[in-house]
């Protein structure tokens, strides 16, 4: 979830008049089966909840997926966010941005590199802002559903890249384009714990860095078992 704080509300003339919280979260369980050796299946089901000043919304969703996996590679299928709202902000009634992936990961054999490619949002072919898709060219419009990745390393330490040619596109500033669309990441492994940092840039006047711990209960509870 995000939570956006307190605010201090007031009137037109500056006269503070209260204070309001704003937050948007998520509440998500899933599950998966193995089909066959090389085939699995995925689902799960989302709680979407937004509160932004007096108003709110709430939407349940769905996402479903299917991977595919051969020798040193795997090929992914993802319907995402199938459902509707339950309470919008309004009298309108809003649908949530249902999307089509299908993906590809590749590892070499004998080098710790990986890659992957996504091709986004399958069910519109015009799915960039208006203006865009009136001034690009065909090509530019299939190509611009690509989303490509990178990893070299293995084990303790990984360093990772991206380019998103969408937001290239849209977020571009037409003077200066930068790293616009393009990611990046390094992440270190510590006895049970993964510790990653990234970066992403939106845009040539700021990008969000985002830092992550996470590990595997799995691995806390086999440890503490043994020690009992």
């Amino acid at each position: 979830g995000i939570n956006y704080g307190s605010f201090v509300e007031s009137d037109e003339i500056g006269n503070i008049i209260g204070d309001f919280h704003s937050g948007e979260y998520m509440f998500s369980v899933g599950g998966s089966k193995k089909i066959s050796d090389k085939l699995h299946i995925g689902a799960n089901l989302k709680i979407l909840h937004s509160n932004l000043y007096n108003i709110s919304a709430t939407a349940l969703s769905s996402d479903l997926s299917s991977v595919y996996n051969i020798e040193n590679a795997s090929f992914t299928i993802l319907f995402k966010n199938i459902g509707r709202t339950v309470k919008n902000y309004s009298n309108i009634d809003y649908s949530l941005p249902f999307k089509i992936q299908i993906g590809a990961y590749s590892k070499l054999k004998h080098l710790p590199l990986a890659f992957s490619l996504v091709y986004n949002n399958l069910q519109d072919f015009n799915h960039l802002s208006s203006n865009l898709n009136n001034d690009l060219t065909f090509f530019n419009k299939l190509f611009s559903h690509i989303i490509m990745g990178w990893e070299f390393g293995q084990n303790r330490f990984k360093i990772r890249g991206g380019y998103n040619v969408q937001r290239r596109y849209e977020l571009k500033n037409d003077s200066y384009m930068g790293f616009t669309g393009f990611s990046w990441g390094v992440g270190i492994k510590l006895y049970n714990l993964e510790i990653d940092y990234s970066r992403s840039t939106y845009h040539i006047y700021g990008s969000p860095n985002y830092f992550t711990i996470s590990t595997s209960l799995n691995n806390i509870f086999k440890k503490y078992n043994g020690e009992n």
